[in-house]
């Protein structure tokens, strides 16, 4: 029916505009030669986003728990780039719960001291699940984690993460079900997960 088609192409025309969306932010981080990074409390930067990506009203109820072990020092970081990742990865977060029942949702936030150099942000969601068929390569641009997506969410939160503020970002299965990624972020100019680890 005409319905039926105007609802597919406006599907398809937010598809094509979110898509677009992200290769200009991928165009733009590749241009960029310095981030500018400062010296910031994470737990705050935490709750800010939070409460902007459930601004969508489809996800206004979905708790958001943040835990912190403090003393936490802060960390060396662009904040509208790390608001960003968070954002991404909370969004996919979200719309991987979409088919759990409403009172089984939620996002754990938990943020701790690794080391004198890095704090450790651990975020988990009890959603479907990464297919290991892909958990592999679910960093790289265009492979997809979701059937209508285009790939570059998870490409650009590793882009920002590892690249351009020198930390990490590790996937995990979570238990019983469910996703778990863990961001490593510097406390100093200075340092670089990859020689930390290396």
């Amino acid at each position: 029916s005409k319905e039926e088609l105007l609802a597919e192409f406006e599907f398809l025309l937010s598809q094509a505009e979110k898509g677009i969306a992200r290769i200009v932010r991928l165009e733009d981080l590749s241009r960029r030669h310095e981030t500018e990074r400062r010296m910031i409390d994470l737990p705050p930067l935490v709750g800010d986003a939070s409460r902007l990506v459930r601004l969508n009203r489809q996800w206004s109820e979905v708790p958001i728990k943040i835990e912190t072990a403090p003393p936490l020092p802060k960390v060396y970081v662009d904040r509208a780039e790390m608001t960003q990742v968070l954002l991404d990865l909370f969004r996919n977060s979200l719309e991987a719960m979409a088919e759990v029942p409403e009172s089984e949702r939620r996002i754990d936030v938990t943020i701790k001291t690794e080391n004198a150099e890095f704090v450790r942000m651990t975020i988990t969601d009890f959603g479907c699940g990464i297919p290991e068929a892909i958990q592999e390569k679910m960093f790289h641009a265009f492979n997809s984690t979701k059937a209508e997506g285009l790939g570059l969410g998870l490409s650009l939160c590793h882009t920002v993460v590892a690249e351009r503020h020198r930390g990490a970002l590790i996937y995990e299965p979570a238990h019983p079900r469910g996703t778990t990624f863990h961001i490593l972020l510097p406390t100093s100019r200075s340092v670089s997960w990859s020689k930390y680890r290396n």
